[in-house]
């Protein structure tokens, strides 16, 4: 039986080569997103480490999610801003999102 190790290890691989840097690629967020059933009315979506904001995005694109996204890389974070309507700048160790503000947005 043999394997394909570069397909099986393909995201380890490439996160090496970006020092940890990683994004979730389009394909896996599509995969992802067609094993969730998401409500008609908003609903609130927050991704810790966002990142560009591609991830959610995707995970996201045709629903009625009010988006949160929260990334500690400056450079990420202005791509995350340009796609993630309520996108913060810093660690989520550091942010507090109080229930009376996701009820208010959504």
């Amino acid at each position: 039986m043999t394997f394909n190790m570069k397909g099986m290890f393909d995201r380890v691989m490439r996160n090496k080569i970006r020092m940890g840097n990683f994004e979730t690629t389009d394909q896996d967020m599509l995969c992802i997103r067609s094993l969730l059933q998401f409500p008609t009315t908003p609903f609130s979506v927050v991704d810790f480490c966002a990142g560009s904001g591609r991830a959610l995005e995707v995970l996201t694109m045709e629903s009625s999610a009010v988006t949160f996204g929260i990334e500690p890389n400056e450079e990420k974070y202005l791509e995350l801003r340009d796609r993630v309507p309520n996108a913060l700048y810093g660690g989520y160790e550091e942010a507090r999102i109080s229930r009376d503000f996701l009820d208010y947005v959504t």
